[in-house]
């Protein structure tokens, strides 16, 4: 009788003497007869996905459990904390919310390409929250699923594989919940091996003869040529298109009607007097300056098209719902953070929830920008909980503006007259019933 321990990221493919495949048993042990001198013959493969299913009776769940666990799914590493076995609901389980997680732990990490939720009973008003974290850094929403978005109880949820995610959280925005099972499926990202690169004007495609896949890579070059595939440097046209101002090189020269592929390629605008950039779009997309200088990879003909407006025009942004806890339009973005809150803020029915202050001084915080040189004029901000809000902002005059305000319910602050780049609104709020929950955002910038 004997093992075989597989290495690292591997796991046991076939074990063998001479043409007699052999299997193990329950404790993982192969058995074989000598009466000679004998080969073991064994094969390893790589460990490239792995599905691992979380039921009431394969973790043997009982009460919470309050110290991490662990399982193994075909020699990969599962730990797991506050699973609950249903004394509601036969052969359920519970996470208890806001703290359970199941993350792979194995070192050479797999990361979590999809989920499956399998609900023990109708979820009527209840709400799914999917939260993910990376290995380091903060738990991300994933999405917040209610009953329409479950067929037959059951509900798949796709991740992006690139963004290698190892834990995942399941909790409740309302009411309790019941799974028959939670399945996690987690795959490894191939190290594709190519050995026939095919040259495409400026990329190379080929098939990894590893797993199969096509894959396509953006040409590297040196000397005029790529550095893979071989194939030369292409040039591409540059076409500019302006009114009321014009398009420079950092030198102030027009730009060249031509680029190689793979170049970067930096440029100005500059207008005429009374007027300002309202957007530049590069081939189709808008493209921000950083300290007025717009940079772009040239990957093929570009067309740089830019728009001008009156200097005295504004323009009005507004979100009346929220999917993201950052997000952009135009020229006007927003980010949050947790400040000195208790929980890192989060989108729950269309709004941005700021929790209360938890370290005596501030507690979440929405910053509003405006980006390409634009200038914040007016803002309104709304809650559909009463609260405590502090904004903050440095007016154009290099004046610091600062005011607590009292906010009640679906209620708004109204600033004018802000003349600002950027401006923070901060919950002042210090229970769980002042909270800052923001469901209306209008800028005016110009």
């Amino acid at each position: 009788k004997f093992t075989v321990t597989a290495p690292e990221g591997y796991q046991v493919a076939t074990v063998s003497v001479g043409d007699t495949v052999l299997t193990a048993d329950a404790d993982g042990y192969y058995t074989t007869e000598v009466s000679a001198p004998i080969a073991i013959n064994v094969t390893f493969k790589m460990i490239t996905k792995v599905s691992l299913e979380l039921t009431s009776a394969n973790l043997g769940l009982g009460s919470y459990n309050t110290s991490i666990k662990t399982v193994a799914v075909d020699g990969v590493d599962f730990e797991y904390l506050q699973l609950m076995k249903s004394t509601q609901y036969s052969n359920s389980i519970q996470m208890k919310s806001r703290d359970g997680y199941v993350s792979n732990v194995t070192p050479f990490s797999l990361s979590i390409s999809q989920i499956t939720l399998k609900a023990a009973k109708d979820l009527a008003s209840a709400k799914v929250q999917v939260e993910m974290k990376k290995a380091e850094g903060e738990w991300v929403t994933i999405g917040t699923y209610v009953a329409s978005d479950f067929v037959d109880n059951q509900v798949t949820i796709p991740v992006d594989l690139a963004e290698n995610y190892l834990y995942v959280k399941v909790s409740s925005a309302s009411g309790a919940l019941y799974f028959t099972s939670i399945t996690i499926e987690c795959e490894k990202l191939c190290e594709h091996v190519v050995e026939t690169w095919t040259p495409n004007n400026g990329t190379h495609t080929g098939t990894c003869s590893l797993c199969g896949e096509t894959v396509t890579e953006d040409c590297t070059y040196q000397d005029g040529k790529c550095t893979v595939c071989g194939a030369a440097q292409p040039s591409h046209s540059i076409t500019v298109e302006i009114a009321n101002g014009r398009v420079t090189d950092l030198n102030g020269e027009s730009l060249s009607a031509t680029a190689l592929h793979g170049t970067e390629l930096s440029f100005k605008v500059a207008v005429d007097e009374g007027y300002v950039v309202d957007k530049v779009m590069v081939n189709g997309e808008p493209v921000d300056a950083v300290d007025g200088v717009y940079t772009v990879i040239i990957k093929g003909d570009t067309s740089i098209v830019v728009s001008t407006r009156d200097a005295a025009t504004t323009v009005t942004v507004t979100w009346e719902t929220f999917t993201s806890t950052s997000d952009a339009k135009d020229d006007i973005s927003y980010t949050t953070a947790k400040g000195g809150s208790t929980t890192n803020p989060a989108i729950y029915d269309g709004e941005i929830r700021l929790y209360q202050i938890n370290d005596g001084k501030s507690g979440g915080e929405i910053t509003v920008t405006a980006g390409n040189g634009k200038t914040i004029t007016a803002i309104s901000i709304g809650s559909s909980m009463n609260t405590s809000v502090k904004y903050s902002y440095v007016n154009a005059e290099g004046v610091t503006v600062e005011k607590t305000v009292s906010l009640s319910k679906n209620g708004k602050i109204d600033l004018s007259d802000v003349n600002a780049t950027s401006i923070t609104f901060t919950c002042m709020g210090t229970s769980k019933s002042t909270r800052f929950y923001v469901n209306y955002l209008s800028v005016t910038y110009r």
